[in-house]
């Protein structure tokens, strides 16, 4: 006779991690990491050798963030998030010391795409925008500390 199994718990297989995505900053002094933050995936960071020192530098309380990363800086972290799943993905910065974060591309009805960053120019990373025409994007350069954008290449399409 075959004996009774427990289900997986639903939290076990769809729930938030504890933990995921780490990424190392470029100076490997810090690590970032997603964790929950009232039951909402936010970025965390603390020194790479101590991560009972993290705390979340971002306080999304809708979706969650799924996706980030250090820029070559070694002072921003870079990060999508759309509004209520319109997949409109925003690039948003966030500087841990300053633990300020802002929405870089705050355009309605736009997709923001992360395509490029470079050790040879810190300072700034490239995305694609489909603000002119919905169903291409276009190359800008960012920069991280002004937010400015400025068109690379127009997508021919």
């Amino acid at each position: 006779m075959a004996t009774a199994t427990s289900l997986i718990p639903r939290e076990v297989l769809f729930g938030n991690p504890e933990r995921t995505s780490p990424k190392i900053s470029p100076d490997g002094r810090r690590i970032a990491y997603l964790a929950p933050v009232a039951g909402v995936l936010n970025v965390w960071v603390g020194p790479a050798d101590d991560l009972a020192l993290a705390g979340p530098v971002t306080d999304d309380s809708e979706r969650g963030i799924r996706s980030h990363f250090w820029a070559e800086d070694n002072r921003h972290l870079v990060y999508l998030q759309d509004t209520g799943g319109d997949e409109n993905w925003h690039v948003h910065l966030v500087d841990p010391a300053a633990g300020e974060s802002r929405d870089v591309t705050p355009f309605d009805g736009v997709q923001a795409q992360l395509l490029a960053s470079s050790r040879r120019h810190p300072g700034s990373v490239v995305v694609g925008l489909n603000r002119r025409d919905p169903q291409i994007h276009d190359a800008y350069r960012l920069d991280l500390d002004t937010g400015e954008l400025e068109l690379l290449a127009e997508n021919p399409g």
